[in-house]
C-alpha cells in the first residue's frame, strides 16, 4: 500500500527543510564571518614631534592574531624615516584611543572606557587626569582630494600632504614640528609623506 502525500504535508515538509537550511547557513555565517567583539582598529599617535635636535617618538596600537599590542618607536629622520622599536607591550583589551600628555613625558590610552597614563617604558603610572592633552590618535582633521597620480590630504586649509599609495587614510599626524613630514595611518598600513604649507 502506497501512502500519498497531501499538498499540505508537502508544504510543511518543504517549509521544515528550508527552515533547517536557513538555520545551518546562519550558524556557518556567525561561525566564520562574525566580527570578533572587542577588536581594535590600529591607532597611531606622535607623542614627540621631530626637531633639528631630535627624532620623533610614535606610539602605535594594533591587534595581531587576537593579541592587542602597544609599541613605542623612534622614527629616525636621517635614516629614511626608519622605525626603531624602543619598547612594546601586550594589552589585555583593545585601546579605543590614544592621547598625548601635556608635559610630554608619556601618553594616555583609553582602555575599557577609562583613561590610563603610560610612561615611555609602557608602564601604567598614577597621573593627574588634567594632564591628558587634546591631541589624540584621531589626528588632524583632513579632507581628501584625488588627482590623476596622487592622493592629497588637506588639513584645515593649512597644510597639504600628497602621497601615491593605495589605501584609505584613517588619520594623519604631523611627524615633525615644522610640518614638513607627516605620518599617515591608512587602512593598509603606515606611510610617511612630505607636507607643505598652503
Amino acid at each position: 500500500m502506497k501512502l500519498r502525500e497531501t499538498k499540505k504535508e508537502k508544504n510543511v515538509r518543504l517549509f521544515l527543510a528550508l527552515a533547517f537550511a536557513v538555520v545551518a547557513l546562519a550558524a556557518m555565517y556567525f561561525q566564520y564571518f562574525k566580527p570578533v567583539s572587542g577588536t581594535g582598529s590600529p591607532l597611531a599617535l606622535v607623542i614627540k614631534e621631530g626637531t633639528a635636535e631630535g627624532d620623533p617618538l610614535v606610539v602605535l596600537y594594533d591587534e595581531k592574531k587576537e593579541d592587542h599590542v602597544l609599541a613605542l618607536y623612534e622614527v629616525e629622520k636621517d635614516n629614511d624615516f626608519k622605525f626603531r622599536l624602543i619598547k612594546s607591550a601586550p594589552l589585555e583589551n583593545a585601546s579605543e584611543q590614544l592621547a598625548v600628555d601635556r608635559d610630554g613625558a608619556g601618553f594616555w590610552a583609553e582602555l575599557d572606557g577609562d583613561w590610563v597614563y603610560l610612561d615611555r617604558d609602557l608602564e601604567v603610572q598614577d597621573r593627574e587626569p588634567g594632564l591628558r592633552g587634546t591631541i589624540t590618535s584621531d589626528g588632524e582633521p583632513f579632507e581628501v582630494r584625488k588627482t590623476s597620480n596622487h592622493t592629497v590630504l588637506e588639513t584645515e586649509g593649512q597644510y597639504e600632504v600628497a602621497f601615491n599609495e593605495a589605501g584609505r587614510p584613517e588619520s594623519i599626524h604631523a611627524l615633525t614640528a615644522d610640518h614638513s613630514s607627516w605620518l599617515i595611518l591608512l587602512d593598509g598600513g603606515l606611510r610617511i609623506a612630505s607636507g607643505r604649507t598652503l
